[in-house]
């Protein structure tokens, strides 16, 4: 905001008006929300404990050990022969 900026309130919200720069206009209600100085981790005790804790919790994922091991080549062979066979007779 500057000093052109002007708070007008209508039907019960507040807005900005501003004769100097049209774009301040954007803002408005956010000066009634918006706080004169940026908070830091120490003046915000609900910041500390969000850094604490994991927004995500972490998935242990642990492969099942039948899925680890390689297919034999014919059944691989099979497979993609079927796979042709099923395209050639659908044309």
């Amino acid at each position: 905001m500057c000093d052109a900026c002007r708070i007008v309130r209508r039907r019960g919200r507040n807005y900005v008006v501003c004769k100097a720069t049209p774009k301040h206009k954007q803002r408005q209600g956010l000066h009634t929300v918006a706080p004169s100085h940026i908070p830091t981790q120490s003046t915000a005790p609900c910041c500390e404990a969000a850094s604490a804790t994991p927004a995500i919790p972490q998935l242990q994922i642990k492969p099942e050990p039948w899925l680890m091991q390689p297919l034999p080549e014919s059944s691989m062979v099979n497979a993609i022969g079927s796979y042709h066979q099923a395209g050639a007779s659908a044309h």
